[in-house]
C-alpha cells in the first residue's frame, strides 16, 4: 500500500496527469455530455418526435439516387472510412464509372450527364476572343470587352428509373461505394439509415419515453452515453501518465538512493493500480456532479442513482486498463 500512495501521490501532482483531466472535461463539455442535452418530457399528441429508418426501398431508392447524383454533380462526396470524415473527390476515369452507375439508375441519362460534365470540367475551357469583343481606344490600342457570365444553372434532378429492382439498386450502390473507397452513405450498412427516414408515431414515441423511465429510470440513457464518449478518449489518454513515470524513474534519481527491497511484480502492481485510480477519478466526479443535475430536474426518487457510477467501473475501467497496460508494456519493453 505505501508504494501506492507514493505512485498516486506522484500521477496526481503531475503536469501530465492535469493535462489529461483538462482534455477530459473540454472533450465532455464539447460534446456535449456536460451539461447534459435536452431533458426527458413525455411526449404530447399531434407533436414531432423525430425521425427513424423506414427499410422502405420505394423510398430509400429515389432519395439515395437523388443524394448521388447531386455529389456527382459537384464531384465532393463525403464518406467515413473507419469512422473518420473524408471528402472524396473522383478523377475523370472514376467519374466516367460513376456516371455509367448513374446512367443506369436514371430514365434519362445523356442530357443529365452530359450536363453535369460540363459543370464539372468548366474550369479547363478556353478563353476565346472576336472581333466584337475588341475596341480601340483612342491611343491605338485595343481593351478586351468581357462579356457577362452567365449565372449558373442548378444542378438538374435525376429522374429515377423505376423499374429498377431492389437488388440490382443494392448492387449499383455497392459498386459507387467501392469506387469511393468504402464508408459513403451508399453502402449497404448505412443506406437504409441515411435515406427513407419516415416520421416517428405518437405511439411509439410514448412507448421509447414509458421504458426509459421505468427501466433506465431515465440516468441510465445517460451514462451509456455518458460512457460512449468517455470510452473514445480514455482508449488514449491514459498511455501518457503511464509513460510520464516510467520516464520519470530515469530522471532526478537522487531522492530514491535510500531503497527498499520490492519485488518487480509488486512494484509494476502499485503503478498500474495507481494509474487505473487516477484515471477513473475525474469520470466518477463527473458522475456524481451529472447524477445531482438529474436528481434536481427529475427527482431523487425517480433515477437510478447508481448508474454513471455503475458504467465507469464496468465499461469505461476497462477501457481505460487496457490504454494503461500498452503504456507499461511498450514503455518497459522498449526502454524508452
Amino acid at each position: 500500500m505505501a508504494q501506492y500512495r507514493i505512485e498516486l501521490a506522484r500521477i496526481l501532482k503531475s503536469a501530465v496527469y492535469l493535462f489529461m483531466t483538462a482534455a477530459i472535461v473540454l472533450f465532455a463539455c464539447t460534446q456535449g455530455i456536460i451539461p447534459p442535452g435536452s431533458a426527458l418530457r413525455k411526449p404530447e399528441p399531434d407533436g414531432f418526435y423525430g425521425m427513424k429508418p423506414s427499410s422502405d426501398p420505394s423510398l430509400i431508392m429515389p432519395e439515395a439516387a437523388e443524394a448521388l447524383f447531386r455529389q456527382y454533380s459537384e464531384n465532393k462526396y463525403v464518406t467515413y472510412p473507419n469512422g473518420f470524415y473524408k471528402v472524396v473527390r473522383l478523377n475523370q476515369a472514376e467519374r466516367k464509372k460513376m456516371a455509367e452507375i448513374i446512367a443506369e439508375l436514371s430514365t434519362e441519362t445523356s442530357g443529365i450527364l452530359q450536363k453535369s460534365g460540363k459543370n464539372a470540367g468548366a474550369g479547363n475551357n478556353e478563353i476565346r476572343i472576336s472581333g466584337e469583343n475588341l475596341q480601340i481606344n483612342d491611343d491605338g490600342s485595343f481593351r478586351i470587352i468581357m462579356p457577362d457570365k452567365e449565372t449558373p444553372a442548378e444542378p438538374a434532378e435525376i429522374q429515377f428509373n423505376p423499374e429498377i429492382t431492389w437488388e440490382r439498386f443494392k448492387d449499383l450502390m455497392a459498386e459507387a461505394d467501392k469506387l469511393l473507397g468504402g464508408g459513403s452513405d451508399f453502402s449497404e450498412t448505412w443506406m437504409s439509415h441515411r435515406f427513407g427516414r419516415i416520421p416517428v408515431t405518437y405511439e411509439e414515441a410514448l412507448k421509447d419515453y414509458e421504458l426509459a423511465v421505468s427501466c433506465d429510470k431515465v440516468t441510465g440513457s445517460y451514462a451509456r452515453l455518458f460512457s460512449d464518449y468517455m470510452g473514445i478518449i480514455l482508449g488514449l489518454l491514459p498511455v501518457f501518465p503511464a509513460v510520464f513515470l516510467c520516464m520519470c524513474d530515469r530522471k532526478n534519481i537522487s531522492p530514491v538512493l535510500y531503497t527498499r527491497c520490492i519485488s518487480s511484480a509488486r512494484f509494476i502492481l502499485a503503478r498500474f493500480l495507481a494509474l487505473a485510480t487516477a484515471t477513473i477519478m475525474p469520470i466518477l466526479l463527473a458522475g456524481a456532479v451529472l447524477t445531482c443535475i438529474h436528481a434536481a430536474d427529475y427527482g431523487l426518487k425517480n433515477i437510478d442513482v447508481f448508474a454513471y457510477f455503475r458504467y465507469a467501473f464496468f465499461w469505461i475501467l476497462p477501457t481505460a486498463m487496457a490504454a494503461i497496460s500498452v503504456g507499461l508494456f511498450f514503455t518497459t519493453l522498449t526502454d524508452t
